[in-house]
């Protein structure tokens, strides 16, 4: 704790202020806004002159509030202050007396207030924030939108009914894009590292919704009337597609502008696209939205951040244990705007949590509103609602729940609907239904011209009659018949055309049906030679190893690949080959020769192929050699795959200097996982080897997925309890919750001896709800 110089008495009644406070923390940790909370002052304004460190992940602020009482006889003002380390504090440019506690900074006025007065406060202050704040393994840094989140960047009352104009200055190094609300005012570079840029917000922003990107990025934007729409990403995405981003964004904020009849409520939109959602849930504040890759459809992330600009930030909730209303009349807003796919957001919540104080804004739970609405046969509260719709945004920016939206629906109904509607996981998520199997055997007599068709299902059976069209082939001409069948067999008999060169059967409008087809070699060979589509020619080629005991069929494999074929037929025809050879000696230079190829589909069937000749020295050599050239993961993993099928004992240390080149060549650390795992699984590497390089794929720099797998790698060897101590202690600190989800999840797995005390000293410094509660239920 930080202390100034301050009274006896004084110290006494802030010592035990600031000791109460801690108490009650320890008995419960509070992941929601207060519910109307106790407001002494109006914030008028903030000017924030913010210095972002990504590589030391510090930042150094210098905040200036312009104030006033709401009431009089205040002699002290309390700001939300998350493990800061507060420099100076000063009211009305004089010194004054500070404490630190309970995550707040009591700063005294010296004087009680009188109602109204005026204050000038002004703070100095540096923090490495370990929630809140964001920093990408590639330098960009961002802000969360978890509640209580602000207060560990910037000294603020963090919450949604504090709202006050802004200017933010950002001080970022040279080759960095600095964002914040309101509008763009300088730019200036101030050395050959670093450069500020200022934003000022004329509209004021809700305290809760503050925020800051900066990042290696890249923009393009347009005018929207007298605003900005920006699209922010990094350099190749905007390359590819940041155009045509910009123009739905101008779209869909333009239409929505228009079916709400209430202007844009923020200067400047910025869309930032990020890589990795980091666990966010909310993916919006004050004229920013937020768009993650790994989040699916951008398109749907987006139209969801532009509504919430109206219903989410120009009208809010308070707590988002009470925020179904904001999420309802989102949905009103997605359905009354149609879309031509109208896809779901990737909800990415990996891991699953038992509990969840953030489900409220979680992507889960905006697919079960869009798919619940339009099922509701509710008519009556449909219309009411919608109807309500604009009426309730013309009346501006306020902190709704849903009992405030309940009132003006009665008024314009006399229905009284005051409690939200309970979206039920099973009833509102889309189960796939598994597609059902049929086999079909193709016995022909070619004498009588007759072609015997016998169903066969696998697992599941179909209990209603299905008519497929069936297609006969003679010469250049196409005849189309019909076959029914159904149950678990069936069978059909046709008579053929004479001169019929092969049939197929087009299930293809049929999702929930799949047909593995066997076909005469003749009609195999006909559809490869004669088919117009490459779909059918490829499907031909697979089914030539159903044939692998006809002595003819590797000539006429060889002659069909001597002429000019589509890249995925030529690929289909060598995986055949493959199957039907099975390493046979002397036949492995056919696929050697295919991995020099360039094409994709073509290097894949020969890798696969490859994997047959066991013990194959100059296989072996030249399946090491693709792995590591591969340039993308699916041709290394296949590649590694194929050459751990084929490497024998003799082969270990070969195996071993192999995956040691690929971790010490790979920065991303996708390869060096798997390699590990693959290795690991077939008894090849050593622990202490293992451990070693998994101990380094679990560090910051790499990417999640890279992390996560090496933490769940590492779980399987026979690690001390000591090694797992220190792990574990050291995920805990980490800045990813989903890391630290996974350490406390590793623990309880484990059965590590004493992680209840690593967890006593970790539970207070948890602000992730979701990493808090599973880390509370070990401790319990």
């Amino acid at each position: 704790m930080l202390l100034k110089k301050i009274s006896s008495g004084v110290l006494f009644v802030w010592a035990l202020l600031s000791f109460s406070l801690i108490l009650a923390q320890a008995q419960t940790q509070s992941f929601d806004y207060t519910h109307y909370p106790k407001l002494d002052f109006t914030f008028n304004h903030l000017v924030l002159d913010l210095n972002i460190d990504p590589e030391q992940k510090l930042l150094e602020g210098h905040a200036t509030y312009e104030i006033n009482a709401n009431v009089a006889g205040v002699d002290s003002l309390v700001l939300h202050a998350a493990h800061m380390d507060i420099r100076d504090v000063q009211v009305g440019g004089s010194e004054t007396p500070y404490r630190l506690g309970n995550d707040s900074l009591f700063i005294s006025l010296g004087e009680p207030s009188e109602k109204g007065q005026s204050y000038g406060i002004d703070i100095i202050y540096e923090t490495t924030p370990k929630f809140g704040v964001h920093f990408g393994s590639n330098g960009t840094v961002w802000t969360s939108s978890l509640p209580l989140s602000n207060r560990h960047w910037l000294p603020v009352v963090d919450h949604p009914r504090v709202t006050f104009s802004t200017e933010i200055t950002l001080t970022v190094p040279g080759n960095f894009l600095a964002f914040a609300p309101g509008k763009t005012n300088i730019e200036e570079i101030t050395s050959v590292e670093e450069k500020k840029v200022q934003w000022q917000s004329d509209r004021s922003i809700p305290a809760s919704s503050l925020w800051f990107a900066a990042g290696p990025l890249k923009s393009v934007e347009t005018s929207y009337g007298i605003k900005q729409v920006r699209v922010s990403g990094d350099t190749g995405f905007i390359n590819r597609s940041g155009k045509q981003l910009l123009e739905k964004t101008y779209s869909v904020l333009s239409r929505t502008e228009t079916r709400l009849g209430v202007e844009y409520p923020f200067e400047t939109l910025n869309v930032i696209i990020l890589d990795d959602h980091r666990w966010e849930t909310k993916p919006y504040s004050a004229g920013s939205v937020f768009l993650f890759k790994n989040r699916g459809d951008l398109e749907a992330q987006l139209r969801r951040g532009i509504y919430a600009q109206w219903f989410g930030l120009l009208q809010r909730e308070e707590q988002w244990s009470d925020a179904e209303a904001i999420n309802l009349y989102q949905t009103v807003l997605n359905q009354s705007l149609p879309q031509e796919s109208p896809d779901p957001i990737k909800d990415a919540t990996n891991p699953e949590v038992s509990v969840n104080p953030y489900h409220a804004f979680s992507p889960k739970h905006w697919n079960q509103w869009q798919q619940f609405y339009p099922q509701w046969d509710d008519t009556t509260w449909k219309q009411v609602i919608e109807q309500n719709l604009n009426d309730e945004i013309t009346q501006g920016g306020a902190v709704k729940s849903w009992t405030d939206y309940a009132e003006s629906w009665y008024q314009s109904s006399g229905q009284p609907w005051f409690s939200p509607p309970q979206l039920l996981l099973d009833q509102q998520e889309t189960v796939e239904k598994d597609s059902i199997v049929y086999e079909v055997d193709y016995q022909y007599n070619e004498t009588k011209g007759e072609l015997l068709l016998k169903f066969q299902a696998r697992d599941s059976v179909l209990t209603e009659l299905v008519t497929l069209p069936l297609i006969e082939y003679t010469g250049m001409q196409a005849d189309t018949t019909e076959v029914t069948f159904t149950g678990g067999s069936d069978s059909v008999l046709l008579n053929l055309d004479p001169l019929v060169s092969y049939v197929t059967i087009n299930s293809s409008h049929r999702e929930d049906l799949t047909l593995i087809e066997y076909k005469p070699v003749s009609f195999v060979l006909s559809q490869l030679r004669n088919a117009q589509s490459p779909e059918e020619k490829v499907e031909a080629a697979r089914q030539l190893r159903n044939h692998a005991d006809n002595p003819d069929l590797q000539l006429a494999i060889m002659d069909l690949m001597s002429t000019e074929q589509p890249p995925e037929v030529e690929a289909a025809l060598l995986s055949s080959m493959g199957a039907i050879t099975q390493g046979a000696t002397g036949t492995e230079q056919q696929f050697l020769d295919a991995l020099r190829r360039d094409q994709f589909d073509i290097k894949l069937a020969a890798i696969q192929a490859l994997s047959y000749y066991q013990g194959n020295d100059q296989v072996i050599q030249a399946l090491q050699q693709t792995a590591v050239q591969a340039d993308t993961i699916r041709l290394f993993k296949q590649a590694t795959n194929s050459l751990l099928a084929t490497a024998d004992s003799s082969h270990t240390e070969s195996l071993i200097s192999f995956a040691q080149q690929v971790v010490n060549q790979d920065t991303v650390g996708h390869k060096s996982v798997f390699v590990l795992k693959k290795l690991a699984d077939h008894g090849r590497l050593s622990s202490d080897n293992l451990i070693k390089n998994l101990t380094i794929l679990m560090g910051e720099s790499y990417s999640y997925p890279v992390r996560a797998e090496a933490l769940n790698t590492l779980k399987q060897v026979d690690a001390s309890q000591e090694q797992w101590t220190e792990w574990i202690g050291n995920l805990l600190r980490d800045s990813d919750p989903r890391m630290r989800y996974h350490a406390v999840r590793a623990v309880a797995d484990l059965n590590i001896v004493n992680a209840q005390d690593l967890f006593k000293e970790r539970l207070l410094d948890e602000y992730d709800g979701r990493v808090f509660y599973e880390m509370q239920k070990v401790v319990q």
